[in-house]
């Protein structure tokens, strides 16, 4: 393996790193410091910060399907992996997003291993009732990292070859 290549696929692996590090700090500040379903505004109703517990997949989708989510959660993010680590990627977009979805992806799943649910924190909204579902950090870099690998697909037009080399 040559210095490129290697190096190549160390950058990913150290942003889902850093992904799944600031995630799990941010879930431990949020479970030692918040208190179950009492908000901390931040912004006014518009930003708060609201200690919740998902059992369900992002934004609470598939409550309840624990063992379902954690086996797609680990398929997900070895076959993320592997393709990281493979190193044919041709763009930074998809590094990043792919490297966002896997260390997300990541985070959540070390949740529910050890806690058998996910701790979200974000609460976004523009009045009590009117709100976004509670998430977390590690949700956030899976939507943006599937943003950028659909803006670089897009990007590349119906003509193009597809987002990967020789995959």
């Amino acid at each position: 393996m040559n210095f490129e290549r290697r190096h190549s696929s160390l950058t990913p692996l150290f942003w889902m790193g850093v992904i799944v590090a600031a995630d799990q700090l941010a879930k431990l500040a949020a479970a030692t410091y918040l208190e179950p379903m009492r908000y901390i505004p931040i912004f006014g109703e518009y930003f708060r910060l609201t200690l919740t517990w998902n059992s369900g997949g992002a934004f609470g989708i598939l409550a309840g399907q624990g063992s379902l989510l954690t086996a797609l959660t680990v398929g997900v993010a070895v076959t993320i992996l592997l393709v990281l680590l493979r190193g044919d990627l041709q763009s930074k977009q998809v590094v990043l997003g792919l490297a966002g979805i896997a260390g997300g992806a990541i985070g959540n799943l070390i949740d529910r291993l050890w806690l058998g649910r996910v701790v979200d924190y974000l609460d976004f909204g523009i009045s009590p009732t009117l709100r976004w579902p509670t998430f977390n950090l590690a949700d956030a870099a899976i939507v943006t990292g599937t943003a950028l690998l659909l803006w670089r697909l897009l990007a590349r037009g119906s003509t193009h070859e597809g987002m990967f080399h020789r995959l």
